[in-house]
């Protein structure tokens, strides 16, 4: 979530210029309507797969390089999960947000 009227104004902007922006999920979705930030207090980050077959449980995923030089201020982070590779329910464990670039594990 977005904090700060400045922060806000930054958003609102890049929205402006990036109308299709906001709709962009790569999960497959056909109603562009399902991604649309459920407030203008909201910016998609990104959308990643974890890949369940990967040498290393630990993987980390980049943020559009576009949001990061937005440089605003996210308070909250929300995980939508879409699909847990056809399991019942879907934990997350130790999950971390940073700025700083994280070195790759795999």
């Amino acid at each position: 979530m977005i904090e700060g009227e400045d922060n806000k104004a930054k958003v609102s902007e890049y929205l402006t210029r990036n109308p299709s922006f906001e709709y962009v999920t790569g999960l497959g979705d056909t109603d562009p309507s399902s991604s649309r930030p459920p407030s203008p207090d909201h910016l998609l980050l990104g959308s990643f797969t974890y890949d369940p077959s990967s040498a290393s449980h630990i993987q980390t995923f980049p943020v559009d390089p576009e949001v990061i030089d937005l440089g605003v201020d996210v308070g909250v982070v929300i995980f939508k999960v879409d699909s847990n590779w056809g399991g019942d329910f879907t934990c997350l464990y130790r999950v971390s947000c940073s700025r700083k670039p994280v070195k790759s594990l795999d």
